[in-house]
């Protein structure tokens, strides 16, 4: 087993042929699945034996566990073949709320190609009022818009579900027995500041 940690997220690698169960160590904390969304708590630092096998429609697939810790969020991108590819995609947001329904992060971007290229930073902020971002003032451009946001952990009795289409187009779903609630159609220019709520 490899445990390939940060603040905000950790990956748990199965090292035996056929292994479908793993021993992790997870942090306190409230942890989501990366690729549900569920949670997995663990009021105190434990080590835990999650799955890894996940089922799509009739299709039982072995991916490496990804956790990602609450109180953040993760700009990220649809894989593609090459990084050059992935890099020209548009990006998503996850969302995954602490306790106190509050949650950020931030994007670091540049060309990819540059030794000595010109960036910039987005700050996201997510709370019980909506999720918004600002980007630096840096002179580096971000080509790519902002999609489709996935929030995670959103307590329906805490906050009340009221989201505004922020495009004509946005499909906006809730499932109040996980708390997942996905934005998707939209087409935000990260490059200015926003608000989503």
């Amino acid at each position: 087993m490899t445990l390939t940690s940060s603040p905000c997220s950790a990956r748990v690698c199965l090292s035996a042929e056929g292994s479908t169960n793993v021993t992790a160590y997870f942090p306190a904390g409230v942890w989501y699945n990366w690729y549900t969304g569920t949670t997995l708590s663990s009021m105190k630092a434990q080590a835990l034996t999650i799955n890894a096998l996940l089922s799509f429609v009739s299709i039982i697939v072995t991916l490496v566990p990804i956790h990602v810790r609450s109180g953040v969020v993760l700009p990220a991108q649809c894989p593609a073949m090459t990084t050059y590819e992935t890099n020209r995609s548009n990006y998503f947001l996850i969302v995954a709320f602490d306790a106190n329904q509050f949650a950020n992060g931030h994007l670091y971007a540049d060309d990819g190609v540059s030794i000595r290229g010109t960036s910039t930073s987005v700050q996201f902020t997510a709370n019980a009022h909506g999720i918004s971002g600002r980007a630096a003032r840096y002179p580096y451009h971000i080509s790519q818009k902002l999609e489709k946001v996935r929030v995670w952990g959103l307590n329906a009795q805490k906050v009340p579900i009221h989201v505004k289409k922020v495009v004509k187009n946005a499909q906006i779903s809730f499932n109040s027995t996980t708390g997942i609630l996905v934005v998707k159609g939209l087409s935000i220019d990260i490059n200015r500041p926003f608000q989503i709520s």
